[in-house]
């Protein structure tokens, strides 16, 4: 018997979160500067996580960031 291709596939790995500490430290932004960009739709919106803390999806914090340093880029040039 033939198995699906979907069946032997390996899972794709989870998505990581970052601890809001570890956004803080990659931005170099305070808390209420974190606090406002992700408000204004600036900066990727956090995920509940369990009751009392919230995560930042590591891949939209990291496409942020090299989004970031592409409009420098594009304004040096």
């Amino acid at each position: 018997m033939r198995r699906d291709l979907a069946e032997t596939a390996v899972p794709a790995p989870l998505a990581r979160f970052l601890s809001k500490a570890e956004v803080l430290k990659i931005t170099g932004w305070s808390d209420t500067t974190l606090w406002r960009e992700e408000r204004a739709g600036r900066f990727p919106a956090s995920v509940q996580t369990s009751r009392n803390r919230v995560g930042y999806l590591e891949s939209e914090v990291r496409t942020w960031h090299e989004a970031r340093i592409a409009a420098r880029n594009a304004r040096a040039a």
